[in-house]
C-alpha cells in the first residue's frame, strides 16, 4: 500500500520538476549568431580609436551656449598637474563666475572638480579640433583652442 501511495506522490514531484527547470532564457530559443569572414575583417580593420593623454588635455577649451534665452560662454583652462579654471560669462551680465579646480581624465572623461561639483566631459578624441561635451547638459560643447 505505501508503493501505491508513492508512485503518485512521485509522478507529481515529477511534473512540477519539470515544469519549473530547465533552461528558459530568452538567448536558449535563438539560433546562434553566424559570423561572415567579411564581417570579421571589417571590424579587425577599423581604425583604433585615439587615446586621450593629459598632454591632449592641457589648454584652453571654449563654447558658447544658450540657457533660458541668455548666451554663456564657458571657458575652461586646463594646466599640467592636474590644475585648471573654469569662466562663464554671461552676455549682458558684467559680472563673470571663475572657479578654480582640479582636473583627471577617467575612462574617455574629464572629470573637472570644483567646491564641491565634479562635472564630467566626455572627450571626443578624434575630432579635429579636439571637442568635450558636458554629460549632464549636452548643449555645453567646449572646442580646445588653438595656442597661439
Amino acid at each position: 500500500m505505501k508503493k501505491r501511495a508513492f508512485l503518485p506522490a512521485a509522478v507529481l514531484l515529477l511534473a512540477l520538476l519539470t515544469a519549473c527547470g530547465g533552461d528558459t532564457s530568452p538567448e536558449s530559443d535563438l539560433p546562434a549568431e553566424e559570423t561572415t569572414t567579411e564581417e570579421t575583417v571589417a571590424e579587425e580593420s577599423a581604425e583604433p580609436e585615439a587615446t586621450l593623454t593629459d598632454e591632449m588635455m592641457i589648454g584652453t577649451w571654449q563654447g558658447t551656449f544658450t540657457a533660458d534665452g541668455t548666451v554663456i560662454t564657458r571657458t575652461l583652462k586646463l594646466y599640467q598637474g592636474g590644475t585648471g579654471e573654469m569662466t562663464s560669462v554671461s552676455e549682458g551680465d558684467p559680472s563673470d563666475h571663475h572657479f578654480s579646480g582640479t582636473w583627471e581624465l577617467v575612462d574617455g572623461a574629464l572629470n573637472f572638480s570644483y567646491l564641491s561639483t565634479t562635472q564630467g566631459y566626455l572627450v571626443a578624441a578624434d575630432a579635429d579640433p579636439l571637442t568635450m561635451v558636458l554629460l549632464s547638459d549636452d548643449r555645453i560643447v567646449l572646442e580646445k583652442q588653438s595656442e597661439s
